[in-house]
């Protein structure tokens, strides 16, 4: 299962793989070395949390290059997060229920149970 640091640094790989380490570090105002850091998990290790760096580096990536907050969490890839959140809690709600159905269905198909 993909972690949220996971999740974070396939994507940040992904834009850096897209646009070239050096030009996207200079497209969102961080040195490559820190890019570089990030993806091999180093920041953090001395003086500040991890989480909050980690945190603080996804917000200040996805303002930079407007994919708007939550971009680096969302984990359905192919699905604007944006759409999601534009939506009134009710039909945000419906959309989980959906979601439910679903993940019930496939287990269902496949024998397996996620854990609870």
């Amino acid at each position: 299962m993909e972690t949220t640091d996971d999740r974070r640094k396939r994507k940040l790989q992904a834009l850096c793989n897209e646009y070239g380490l050096k030009p996207f570090a200079k497209k969102v105002g961080m040195s490559s070395g820190a890019i570089d850091q990030i993806l091999k998990g180093v920041i953090g290790t001395k003086m500040v949390r991890p989480k909050s760096r980690s945190t603080e580096s996804a917000c200040r990536i996805e303002d930079k290059l407007g994919l708007g907050r939550g971009w680096f969490d969302w984990p359905f890839d192919g699905v604007d997060h944006r759409r999601y959140y534009a939506l009134s809690d009710l039909d945000q709600a419906i959309v989980q229920g959906e979601l439910k159905h679903a993940i019930k269905d496939c287990e269902a198909r496949y024998g397996k149970q996620a854990a609870a």
